[in-house]
């Protein structure tokens, strides 16, 4: 599949993702109190943090050699060691659950939890996203995509009219999962790949350490702002998590413009970096000169209309979301850039624990931010924390990538 098809396909995939959900949300909060929608974007924030557990990582790991496998009873035989050893961490991802449900630690309904990340995590792991993106197969994945975030927005929309129809927007943000997972295990069928349970020791421990980094890469980046929500719903109540849910969700469906074209790039990067060719310099430029001209004026766009989109997504905390969408503003920018320098130049040339050092330091700046002003009693305190985050993951993957590309000549 050539780069633009990609970008393409990719393009409607992250649509799909970030934009229907989106659109959804004016529908809930006019339809929802402010108190059950927060308890929603906890339930989801929690089924997200669960199904990050079932990838472990193979996401960027598994994706990276399933592009570079050219034999296809080698691929068939490394799809069935990674969904092996994704069930084991299936069955710990519900262990998870059964204790979140049986404990009083988030101020959610025990049926609100369940109902969104029970088929949530099990439609993940039926989704093996992993393999789709490695192999470039990026229109599977977004026919799948649309079709499941379809489902979840008419349902909203039509049947979600009051404050007792909480669980059903929670199941159906859960079966959204298992609507993409059935689609994408029946393509899997008619390609010739399947599942064979892969029952030796040393080959599940094997594929479980070659994505232990990128599986604590991901925690830290891709979970953050779900436990940021979790953790502000704990201090801070239900209704301010729900304001800085919507605030994040408007954010990344703007920045997911520039998603399609790191999405379409990472198979290249990583048969360049592999092959060691000097023109990923090149590309690796132009990439990043497009990715600014998307996301400068998403920054001006997020700023200037911040009013406006609060009425829009949120009228009942219109004013504190208007605030905390203008301190968002700075971070497509910065996004852009940690994307580059990190998942399409550290991850494909195998810097994976640079990688890691550069998350871990920014989410460590992020957890002091948190605490220090939590405590001091900010009102905005959980959208600080994602600010100071962001902007230093950027920066961080942009220095840490520099030093080690001139380290490799011609790269």
């Amino acid at each position: 599949m050539s780069i633009r098809w990609g970008v393409f396909y990719s393009g409607i995939s992250m649509g799909s993702n970030y934009l229907l959900p989106l659109a959804a949300i004016p529908f809930l909060t006019r339809t929802l109190s402010s108190e059950a929608f927060g308890q929603l974007v906890i339930a989801q924030a929690v089924a997200v943090i669960l199904c990050q557990l079932v990838d472990f990582g193979f996401i960027l790991a598994g994706s990276r050699k399933a592009a570079i496998i050219d034999n296809k009873v080698e691929l068939s035989s490394f799809f069935s060691v990674v969904q092996s050893a994704r069930f084991l961490l299936l069955l710990l991802s519900l262990l998870v659950l059964a204790i979140l449900a049986v404990s009083s630690i988030l101020p959610i309904p025990l049926l609100v939890l369940v109902a969104a990340a029970l088929p949530a995590v099990v439609g993940n792991y039926l989704q093996a996203v992993w393999f789709f993106q490695g192999r470039a197969l990026f229109g599977w994945l977004a026919l799948t995509n649309f079709l499941s975030k379809v489902f979840y927005f008419l349902l909203v929309v039509f049947f979600v009219t009051k404050d007792s129809d909480l669980v059903l927007a929670s199941l159906g943000f859960g079966f959204s999962y298992v609507i993409g997972g059935s689609a994408l295990c029946c393509i899997l069928f008619s390609m010739g790949i399947r599942w064979r349970p892969v029952l030796e020791k040393d080959r599940i421990l094997d594929i479980l350490r070659d994505g232990a980094r990128s599986f604590l890469s991901l925690a830290f980046l891709s979970l953050h702002m779900q436990v940021l929500v979790a953790a502000v719903g704990v201090v801070g109540g239900t209704s301010a998590a729900g304001v800085l849910s919507t605030a994040d969700k408007f954010l990344r469906g703007i920045a997911a413009a520039t998603s399609p074209i790191a999405s379409a790039l990472f198979p290249t990067f990583s048969r360049m970096y592999a092959s060691a060719d000097p023109a990923v310099g090149s590309l690796r430029r132009k990439a990043l000169g497009l990715m600014l001209l998307i996301a400068i004026p998403s920054c001006l766009f997020l700023f200037l209309f911040s009013e406006y989109i609060s009425y829009l997504l949120f009228p009942e905390q219109s004013r504190g979301l208007t605030v905390v969408i203008r301190m968002f503003s700075i971070v497509p920018v910065f996004a852009c850039i940690g994307v580059l320098y990190g998942g399409l130049t550290l991850v494909p040339s195998g810097y994976d624990g640079v990688y890691l050092r550069a998350i871990f330091f920014a989410e460590l700046g992020g957890v002091l931010t948190f605490i220090l002003l939590a405590l001091w009693g900010d009102e905005f305190f959980g959208a600080w924390t994602l600010v100071v985050t962001e902007v230093s993951l950027g920066m961080g993957m942009f220095l840490l990538a520099t030093v080690k590309l001139r380290e490799k000549r011609g790269l």
